[in-house]
């Protein structure tokens, strides 16, 4: 039997997580850049789907969007989340 701590545990940080990623996405659409890169580690891994390859760090980052901006404007809406291996 599950215990129910445990299962209750996992939803809520399942759910925060949850949140934390919507809160993104809706940053991302309406180019709050300050919002989304506080939200990330200051050393993100960010693939570079323009160019190929990664962009590393939060100021990469930004450079990368604001280029990717003024060339197109995406616009993402995650259909669902899941946990990977490693959460």
């Amino acid at each position: 039997m599950v215990d129910q701590r445990l299962a209750l545990e996992c939803f809520m940080t399942n759910s925060k997580h949850i949140d934390l990623l919507q809160q993104a996405y809706a940053a991302f659409n309406a180019r709050d850049i300050e919002t989304v890169l506080a939200l990330m580690h200051p050393n993100v891994e960010w693939a570079n789907g323009m160019e190929g390859g990664h962009v590393y760090g939060r100021g990469a980052v930004r450079s990368y969007w604001e280029h990717q901006w003024t060339l197109v404007d995406p616009h993402v809406d995650p259909i669902e989340f899941q946990d990977g291996e490693n959460g």
